[in-house]
C-alpha cells in the first residue's frame, strides 16, 4: 500500500487523530502506516477503523 502524502503533524498530533473517532478514514489509514508503533497501535483500537486500515494492520504482532 502507498502512503498518502499527508502532513499530520508530530507523533503527539498524530496519536490523538488515531484516537479521534471522527477523524476521517483517509487519515486512519495513513496513520496506519506510520512509523511510530503507539500510532499505529491507537488507528487499531480506533472504533471507527477502516478496513483498509484493518489489511495494514492485520499483521501487527503488539495490538493483539
Amino acid at each position: 500500500m502507498e502512503k498518502l502524502p499527508l502532513d499530520l503533524g508530530d507523533a503527539e498530533e498524530r496519536l490523538l487523530l488515531a484516537e479521534e473517532e471522527d477523524t476521517p478514514p483517509d487519515v486512519l489509514v495513513a496513520l496506519a502506516q506510520d512509523e511510530n508503533p503507539d500510532v499505529r497501535a491507537a488507528v487499531a483500537w480506533n472504533d471507527a477503523l477502516p478496513d483498509e486500515a484493518l489489511v495494514i494492520l492485520k499483521d501487527e504482532p503488539y495490538i493483539y
